[in-house]
């Protein structure tokens, strides 16, 4: 995962599959899951669903300068929303890990496949 920002009803990550052969379905269903059994865990899900149907709004980056925008545009997202002041304030962002914090609750993955970006 290279960034990600939860927000208070929805979430945004970007990712870069491993293997170059993937299903972007399996990712998502590996990641959708446990979360919607913990929301079930702790209450978080009255009616039984906690993702809305469908695959959400998921399309492939292209560029570093794509790559770049979305993060901008993801991180941005609780200052647009006035949830805090600067991007890296906002604790479920991977914008304080970029900005070199080490207090964060997840570390992104630092490795930048040099033939495609």
């Amino acid at each position: 995962m290279w960034a990600c920002v939860v927000m208070p009803e929805h979430a945004h990550i970007l990712i870069w599959p491993r293997k170059p052969d993937y299903s972007i379905s399996a990712i998502l269903f590996a990641i959708k899951r446990p979360v919607a059994f913990w929301a079930r865990r702790h209450g978080l899900n009255q009616d039984g669903h906690f993702w809305l149907p469908g695959g959400g709004f998921d399309r492939n980056v292209v560029s570093a300068r794509a790559v770049h925008e979305e993060i901008e545009y993801m991180q941005g997202n609780p200052v647009r929303r006035k949830l805090c002041e600067r991007p890296e304030d906002w604790r479920y962002s991977s914008a304080r890990f970029w900005a070199g914090g080490t207090d964060v609750p997840l570390a992104m993955d630092k490795t930048v496949p040099a033939k495609d970006l």
